[in-house]
């Protein structure tokens, strides 16, 4: 019988690979971050975050210097970053890159990883990365402290960097930027090329659509807040001197009414409101730190006087911009604080072609920015949404790679999928980038000047997660995205499992696709990566005509990829067998030691800014397989 190919890696020519940096998260305005508490599985270790640290310096204190960091980005751009909880789910866990409500979009854990260079790892923004996007786990291994004393690393400066990398700031060749892949000391903030960098992404701070032509500064031109059963507005803080003004009118005589300032969740603006009637201050407020909501109270409505808010600054540094959530509301039984969410509920009205929802062109700063988007919900199991937009050669002029993305939002966790039509309604061929629970991706390739139409539905319709909110952007690119890939191979019925070797050398996020073709539809495989202690650590399973991605975190060391086939049924496979592609790319890159510096790291420097380190070595097939893998199980509902 004639003996498979070699499974090994293929030096690749001229391909467009995705960079992994310069792509902007589809709305940094409203993105979040968390804190794993210990014990959150980062590919089956637990994280060690509070511990570590707790150990050497107070959890506000260390939470402060990373915040601090963020920050120092955020309030030079159109970014704002809120603090929310984390639910100690699994880092990876299925869903979409943002809007997740079990977590923050970005996430910081800890691992003691001493055999591995990095002093943090980082995954940007991406479509591929799922829930990855964002996540920044510290090398617990290393020392920090806050202010880089003798014998440890800052860490305010160690997360200068890596929140330039969550934002989609690539390495730089300048000592002088904070992008500069190697520690270099301590850091006191951006140079000019960094600010410069974040803006061509988001662009400069703008102010809030409450300032006007005049802007709303001063009590005589405050902006109008109608109240009524009560009102919410979203306004910005964008310079240290800013401050916004807002006559409230709709109060009812002698009601209770409740003014709450919102920043939890919102940005990391540590704000100040203040409370006038008829001219006068009556009452201020102010946070003791970052992080905290602030509500005043109108005891006894005056129906004959004039009630104005202030919103500002209470602090002096860069926690005193950012924006923020004003709550006017009569207080009630069912809601004293206005804290109720508003659902997006689907009335059924783009449910077909022919009343497809218009979207309409969004003007981004960036060839890598998201043309449309919008936010929709599937209400129903067997519910259709169709959505209409232009192709490339738009009034933006961007490329014409088309990158179709939906993924799951809230906290009904909905399993989404997409499909696109072209003007006449046939089919699109397009590449399945991603198909995760939770999140799905398409690229279509030389898009034209063209209508066309995206449906979005659920995945499974009979299965638990086939309604609830999602998310729907749409980016076009002169670049497509090609994962690196194996040669194919063959299993058959006889011969129906087979094996490879991955030497991983430092730390790195992989994003790995598994397509399987072949003539009968029961006809499946699966992959599943064990460690070099036979522990699997990751799997993925997809039939006949099907492509599967999943994201996983390999930490230094050897690794095998075990592929096994069988029938969804349960049976072995089919005297036809199967061919399939396993494909990857390289999704995180680290901030790593000076190779000068006594503290260690020594190196050359790893990362995909230097390229000098090979992160994964060749493949291999060897026999006998170290672990046996049964045929498939069918698939999960």
């Amino acid at each position: 019988m004639r003996r498979p190919p070699k499974l090994r890696l293929e030096q690749l020519e001229d391909r467009n690979l995705l960079s992994i940096f310069g792509v902007p998260w589809p709305d940094g305005s409203h993105l979040t971050l968390s804190f794993e508490p210990d014990g959150t599985s980062i590919n089956g270790a637990g994280s060690n975050l509070f511990s570590k640290f707790n150990s050497s310096m107070p959890t506000a204190t260390w939470e402060k210097q990373i915040l601090k960091a963020f920050q120092t980005w955020a309030v030079q751009s159109n970014l704002n970053i809120g603090m929310v909880a984390d639910g100690g789910q699994p880092n990876g866990a299925a869903g979409g890159p943002s809007g997740d409500s079990r977590f923050g979009d970005i996430r910081v854990g800890g691992l003691a990883q001493p055999q591995a260079t990095g002093l943090v790892e980082t995954s940007p923004f991406s479509v591929l990365s799922g829930t990855w996007s964002g996540d920044s786990i510290i090398n617990t291994a290393a020392l920090f402290s806050a202010g880089g004393m003798s014998g440890t690393y800052d860490l305010f400066t160690a997360y200068l960097q890596e929140a330039g990398h969550v934002f989609g700031m690539d390495n730089s060749s300048d000592p002088t930027s904070v992008m500069f892949e190697q520690y270099q000391g301590v850091r006191p903030g951006l140079n000019a090329d960094d600010i410069a960098g974040v803006q061509s992404l988001y662009g400069l701070r703008q102010p809030d659509q409450y300032e006007g032509t005049t802007g709303n500064d001063s009590l005589g031109a405050a902006t109008s807040l109608y109240i009524g059963s009560g009102v919410q507005v979203g306004g910005d803080i964008t310079t240290l001197q800013d401050a916004d003004y807002y006559q409230l009118s709709g109060l009812q005589s002698g009601s209770s009414v409740s003014i709450r300032l919102q920043t939890q969740g919102v940005s990391l603006l540590q704000g100040r409101i203040t409370l006038y009637k008829n001219g006068q201050a009556i009452s201020s407020m102010a946070p003791s730190d970052i992080n905290q909501n602030i509500k005043l109270m109108i005891p006894y409505v005056d129906g004959s006087a004039t009630y104005t808010i202030k919103v500002q600054s209470a602090a002096g540094d860069v926690f005193g911009i950012g924006g923020y959530q004003l709550v006017v509301k009569p207080t009630s039984s069912a809601d004293p604080t206005g804290d109720a969410s508003i659902p997006v509920i689907d009335y059924h009205t783009n449910d077909s072609l022919g009343t497809a929802t218009r979207l309409y062109s969004q003007q981004v700063n960036t060839t890598s920015g998201y043309a449309y988007s919008f936010n929709g919900a599937l209400s129903q199991a067997t519910d259709l949404d169709f959505y209409k937009l232009r192709g490339s050669k738009n009034d933006l002029n961007r490329g014409s790679v088309m990158t179709i993305m939906v993924w799951t939002q809230g906290s009904n966790r909905v399993d989404p999928k997409a499909s696109v039509f072209d003007q006449n309604g046939n089919p699109v061929a397009a590449q399945v980038l991603v198909n995760q629970k939770g999140e799905f991706v398409l690229q279509v390739v030389n898009a034209t000047n063209a209508t066309y139409y995206v449906e979005v539905q659920a995945a499974n319709p009979g299965g638990t997660h086939a309604t609830g909110n999602y998310f729907l952007g749409a980016q076009f690119s002169d670049k497509t995205v090609d994962t690196q890939s194996v040669p194919t191979q063959s299993l058959t019925k006889t011969s129906s499992i087979t094996e490879a070797r991955m030497d991983i050398a430092d730390t790195r996020l992989f994003h790995f696709s598994l397509t399987v073709n072949g003539s009968v539809s029961a006809d499946a495989a699966r992959v599943t990566i064990f460690d070099q202690h036979q522990n699997s650590v990751a799997t993925a399973y997809t039939s006949v005509g099907g492509t599967v991605t999943f994201n996983v975190m390999l930490t230094p060391g050897t690794y095998y990829l075990g592929f096994a086939g069988g029938q969804t049924t349960g049976n072995a496979l089919s005297t036809a067998g199967i061919s399939f592609t396993l494909g990857y790319l390289v999704l995180s890159d680290p901030i790593d030691p000076d190779p000068a510096d006594p503290l260690g790291g020594g190196g050359s420097g790893g990362g995909s800014g230097g390229g000098q380190d090979p992160v994964i070595g060749p493949f291999d097939v060897f026999a006998p397989i170290v672990v046996p893998l049964p045929p498939p199980p069918p698939p999960p509902t």
